[in-house]
């Protein structure tokens, strides 16, 4: 895919102008695309409903469905094709591991975005953050009134065809406030977007989002049939590649491997959501690729149940299964606290940070206790452990609470901040790195390492969720800030992360207050 080429390069002036608006960066790079042959219905509806110039048109798509039906990488192909027309002028999607990509950041990164799509729109709103250099800062509905309405974008002649913003996953983020005044924003600002922009939007059919976007009147409604048989087509046309990939790549497997019976079951199993295909074949992609796709298709065909999600969860059990010693307490309880700190976490931590935070001895680290888990997590060094998709995530922590790795959130968040707190207690002293008067060279020769640097910048977030049996907590609070408050805002300010010291401070003097 082509990148999306600027219009212009930004002179120095507005470009310390727009860096005022603090883009989030997306990384959109790392996320799929549906097959070509797949999909086509909807693509082709969606691509008209841009094109459409009719006086009827509606200005915002919203594109819903269940977890799992395939919603992200449609917004995924929608974006690229865009991008490819060079019509895509902005591309935004949250994620719960990246606390960065959240509605406060949403209006503010699509017109830095849109500043860059074009000269003409750069100039107008590069002029906008001149006369209010603090726009950032000012409420959603402030944002998107000031840089994204009829009003705002009044002096742009724009005769180059319909410019299209994608918000994937609205349903996303955590915090039920912040999405509250977002989406408050969006159904005032839908109302008054220039006629040059299209903007979809992508979340699962949330009450609060149904309430917002359901019938507004510059909404056109995009729900997607999991039941459709082009959708059951869709999911037979992805397992069939998807398994004749895992063919190519093991010779021992027959040419006509795996059989159309076996297609089909699966397909009918998969219920319409393709991260039960995707998932399916990421388990089958093992060691014996046929012993666990017989596997897979026995433990499926013992569901009676019609729900949505029970082929999924069966799926998810099945998976889980496979990770070994369930009847070891030791290793149920490792296992949780493992899962706990990868669904807690501010942003994906790696093996080595979640061995440090929980103290795990060599004999039981984090990468041998989840090491079979690669149909639902990517496990990675550098970039860390990510969970596949977020229905994972609501299973894990809601729907298999008799389970034995069942998480509870509120009770693994409460763990996290005393481990955070717990290592800092061991770590942190005067002068950690060891600095000379030349500061930035002895940084570089001391690095702190990433465990500590996650558990200063986090171990209040993680307090400030703990809701219930404080008393325990505010001991260990007030015994680390009696002895390293010092130390830990000089390792803030060792990380350039100082401006959270008093922000952090003032969200954990509101927490006890409450408490």
């Amino acid at each position: 895919m082509q990148l999306l080429k600027p219009h212009y390069h930004l002179y120095t002036g507005r470009h310390q102008l727009l860096s005022l608006l603090k883009p989030v960066e997306m990384n959109e790079y790392s996320r799929k695309n549906c097959l070509p042959t797949t999909r086509l219905d909807i693509i082709k509806s969606i691509i008209e409903w841009i094109t459409d110039e009719s006086s009827e048109r509606k200005s915002v798509l919203w594109l819903y469905g269940l977890a799992g039906s395939g919603k992200s990488t449609l917004s995924t192909t929608i974006a690229w094709m865009m991008r490819d027309l060079y019509q895509l002028g902005a591309f935004f999607f949250f994620d719960r591991d990246i606390p960065e990509r959240n509605p406060a950041t949403l209006i503010r990164t699509l017109a830095y975005q849109l500043a860059l799509f074009d000269a003409r729109i750069g100039d107008v709103i590069s002029k906008i953050v001149e006369n209010t250099p603090r726009i950032a800062e000012m409420p959603l509905d402030f944002q998107i009134t000031n840089l994204l309405s009829i009003k705002a974008m009044e002096s742009v002649e724009w005769s180059g065809g319909p410019i299209v913003l994608v918000v994937d996953a609205l349903d996303e983020p955590a915090s039920n406030n912040h999405r509250k005044e977002l989406l408050k924003a969006l159904s005032k600002g839908f109302h008054n977007l220039p006629s040059f922009l299209r903007v979809v939007v992508v979340s699962r059919q949330e009450s609060d989002i149904q309430h917002a976007l359901g019938s507004h009147p510059a909404v056109h409604r995009y729900p997607l049939d999991i039941d459709s048989p082009i959708n059951q087509d869709d999911i037979r046309r992805f397992i069939w590649h998807q398994l004749d990939q895992i063919r190519r790549e093991n010779e021992h497997l027959a040419c006509d491997w795996p059989s159309e019976d076996k297609i089909t079951t699966l397909t009918r199993s998969a219920g319409g959501l393709f991260v039960w295909a995707s998932t399916a074949c990421l388990y089958i992609d093992g060691y014996d690729p046929n012993r666990r796709l017989m596997e897979l298709i026995t433990h499926q065909s013992e569901i009676n149940s019609s729900e949505p999600f029970a082929q999924l969860d069966k799926l998810y059990k099945t998976g889980l299964e496979s990770a070994r010693y369930w009847n070891d307490l030791l290793f149920c309880s490792d296992f949780r606290d493992i899962l706990g700190v990868i669904l807690c976490a501010r942003n994906p931590l790696s093996p080595s940070v979640i061995d440090s935070l929980l103290e795990l001895p060599q004999n039981r680290t984090c990468c041998q206790t989840i090491s079979r888990l690669g149909c639902v997590l990517h496990i990675g060094e550098s970039d860390g452990i990510r969970i596949l998709h977020p229905s994972f995530h609501d299973y894990l922590s809601s729907r298999c609470s008799l389970e034995p790795w069942f998480v509870d959130l509120q009770l693994h968040n409460r763990k996290l901040a005393l481990c955070c707190i717990g290592l800092l207690n061991r770590t942190l002293h005067k002068n950690i790195c060891g600095l000379t008067l030349q500061v930035p060279d002895s940084v570089k020769e001391k690095q702190l390492s990433s465990a500590v640097s996650y558990a200063c910048r986090f171990w209040i977030e993680h307090v400030c969720f703990i809701l219930d049996d404080m008393n325990d907590i505010l001991d260990h609070i007030y015994q680390f800030l009696c002895q390293h408050l010092l130390h830990w805002m000089e390792v803030l300010a060792i990380l350039k992360c100082h401006e959270l010291t008093i922000q952090t401070l003032k969200n954990l003097l509101g927490w006890i207050q409450v408490s």
